[in-house]
């Protein structure tokens, strides 16, 4: 598990889950006031759709180790549609990736709350925590977010006791901040993986997307 993962992890107990009671956190303003959510409200309001081919490593654990390589597309539409076609991947795990979305589409997903900050190496890392606003099979999540220069840090919990933690590192495509790479732990159904996955180039704009 990568280091800040392992920390982050730490964060996610029921200590910070508390943390928003007996810190009265608050939305709206204050999560704009996070350096990432600010970049992305300061974008042109522009993007109304994209698409990208995305490459994902994985390691499966169950009994016995195995390795491979999958490739799909994901796709995004105004206001929070993210969707995964991945035809090696059942059904119900590509629900499941555009449930996660991404952090443009949390704050309409997700009802988020900051819980706390805590300055490192010079800038703060806020703490961040969310139910969905719609059903899912995600009970909640947690997340550790900094700037566009930083990854953020995500762990989401499932309602079957499943986890997710990734690391999701952005890039600038034109005038937006979107997905460059993600690394994580996924424990589900008796499952523990390792996946790596890697996004582009970008079609933005996609108008076959736009016009779904």
């Amino acid at each position: 598990m990568h280091e800040r993962m392992a920390l982050h992890a730490g964060l996610t107990t029921p200590v910070l889950v508390a943390a928003i009671g007996a810190s009265g956190a608050f939305s709206g303003q204050a999560l704009a006031r996070v350096p990432f959510f600010a970049t992305l409200s300061s974008e042109p309001a522009t993007l109304q759709a994209y698409s990208a081919p995305v490459h994902v490593d994985v390691t499966l654990h169950k009994l016995f180790r195995f390795r491979l390589g999958l490739d799909g597309t994901i796709s995004f539409k105004q206001p929070d549609r993210i969707a995964l076609s991945m035809s090696r991947v059942p059904p119900k795990y590509q629900r499941l990736f555009g449930d996660l979305g991404t952090p443009r589409t949390w704050p309409l997903t997700y009802d988020l709350h900051v819980a706390g900050s805590h300055s490192e190496g010079g800038r703060l890392r806020y703490q961040i925590v969310g139910t969905p606003r719609r059903p899912s099979d995600i009970e909640r999540m947690t997340a550790e977010v900094s700037d566009e220069t930083t990854p953020v840090y995500a762990k989401w919990f499932l309602r079957d006791g499943g986890t997710i933690e990734l690391a999701i590192e952005s890039q600038a495509v034109g005038d937006y901040l979107l997905p460059k790479r993600e690394e994580g732990e996924i424990a589900v159904d008796g499952f523990k993986i390792h996946c790596v996955m890697q996004f582009g180039p970008y079609a933005l704009n996609d108008r076959s997307i736009a016009s779904e």
